[in-house]
């Protein structure tokens, strides 16, 4: 239970961070603008994994098969991206 919620805390902390990096209230970084949408890009990032990936727990030998089989397929095709990309 402890280290479920230190996760927890760092999860926020984390989010609070890149959205004050976001707004940047004060100006003191005066960011560019495509500075500021690769910011915006990264807390859209984390938080559409904390959204969909982090709290999600199967239930039954199923689901876990489910999501095997899915987490292969998206590294796959991931990686094959990542491949035809750089040639």
């Amino acid at each position: 239970m402890k280290n479920k919620f230190l996760t927890e805390i760092s999860i926020s902390a984390i989010l609070i961070v890149l959205l004050t990096l976001l707004l940047d209230p004060f100006m003191l970084l005066m960011t560019t603008q495509i500075q500021m949408m690769m910011i915006a890009a990264v807390l859209i990032i984390f938080i559409s994994f904390c959204v969909f990936v982090w709290r999600e727990k199967s239930k039954d030998e199923r689901e876990q098969l489910h999501k095997q089989i899915a987490s292969r397929f998206a590294y796959l095709s991931g990686a094959s991206v990542l491949i035809i990309a750089i040639v």
